[in-house]
């Protein structure tokens, strides 16, 4: 790519401060940008995270087919951040709510994903709509959340901004926070949420789901305290918890009374049996100590005592033999 299909900070600030005059070719038509990507969709099988590789709107064009004008400039520098190219741009009567052609996002919703906190501000008190959706379905909210910039959620959520709204993958601002583990903008959208039992549209699963899934159990305590069901959506939480071997989060959980006897749908596994199937010692120790079931089979006829056997766990053996785990049970095969 070519010098000239980039815009540059000391272009851009000239281009601006000659009072938002409408330039043509600052950004060429020959200029390429990169597109951001991130899936939801396998949430539950590997851990991908949203991720970001774009830098630029791609701008919206004039009538004459030029691609740059006060709107474009104004995405540009909410973009970068430029507080004083975007209060100049406004005070110029340029529509805040002007939307890029590739993601169809607004002003605010480029500086909420970029977490400008004070460009966020100014176009907020320049009436801005911050409920507006991209694309993909994504509000400022929902963008900065995803991105984790608490200034910019604090500032959305003082102007009332919609705490419900899902994206095009179903999830909604909380199952975010709770995905990515912050526990400050978790608390601030609890403060604001009717329930914390929301669930995506994809698997069903919860903030409290998501939480345990990913070990965070100064998290799940929040969740908990605020009346989280423990057991929702066929135990998701628990059952990951004991499988990825959380067990301070495990026992979290049956502090507040979880089914440990509670299997999973496609498998017929409790708890104790993915924890020995992982070897995961002290989770498995914990679970039984508390009446986790030594004998519990699966849909395949297979115990805690074979599946640990079969994968090496020593330690998860001896354990469960010293429980007076039954040694002649076989398998359906």
């Amino acid at each position: 790519m070519s010098s000239k299909a980039l815009i540059g900070d000391q272009e851009l600030n000239s281009k601006i401060f000659q009072g938002g005059q409408r330039v043509a070719g600052v950004l060429p038509a020959a200029a390429t940008v990169s597109t951001e990507e991130y899936s939801t969709r396998t949430l539950s099988s590997r851990e991908d995270q949203p991720r970001s590789t774009s830098e630029n709107p791609k701008l919206p064009k004039k009538t004459d087919g030029s691609e740059t004008d006060d709107r474009s400039l104004l995405l540009v520098a909410a973009s970068k951040g430029h507080v004083a190219g975007v209060k100049l741009l406004l005070q110029n009567g340029t529509n805040a709510d002007v939307k890029d052609t590739e993601y169809g996002r607004t002003p605010l919703r480029w500086a909420a994903w970029k977490g400008h906190d004070r460009v966020v501000k100014l176009l907020l008190d320049h009436g801005a709509d911050f409920d507006l959706e991209d694309k993909l379905c994504q509000t400022p909210l929902l963008g900065a959340v995803v991105k984790r910039h608490q200034a910019v959620v604090e500032l959305l959520l003082e102007n009332n901004a919609d705490v419900e709204v899902k994206d095009e993958f179903g999830l909604m601002p909380l199952l975010w926070a709770a995905w990515n583990g912050d526990d400050v903008v978790l608390e601030l959208l609890l403060e604001q949420v009717a329930s914390a039992a929301v669930k995506d549209t994809e698997y069903g699963r919860t903030p409290l789901c998501w939480a345990a899934f990913k070990g965070r159990e100064e998290m799940v305590k929040i969740l908990l305290e605020k009346g989280a069901e423990v057991e929702a959506t066929d135990n998701f939480a628990q059952l990951w918890a004991a499988r990825n071997g959380y067990e301070a989060v495990v026992k979290l959980l049956l502090d507040k009374g979880v089914n440990i006897k509670a299997k999973d749908a496609e498998h017929g596994r409790t708890p104790a049996w993915w924890a020995a199937w992982n070897g995961h010692n002290d989770v498995v120790k914990l679970l039984v100590d508390n009446g986790a079931k030594l004998e519990s089979e699966d849909n395949f006829g297979q115990t805690p005592l074979l599946c640990a056997a079969r994968n090496g766990h020593e330690a998860v053996v001896e354990l469960l033999l010293k429980k007076r785990a039954n040694v002649e049970m076989k398998d359906g095969e």
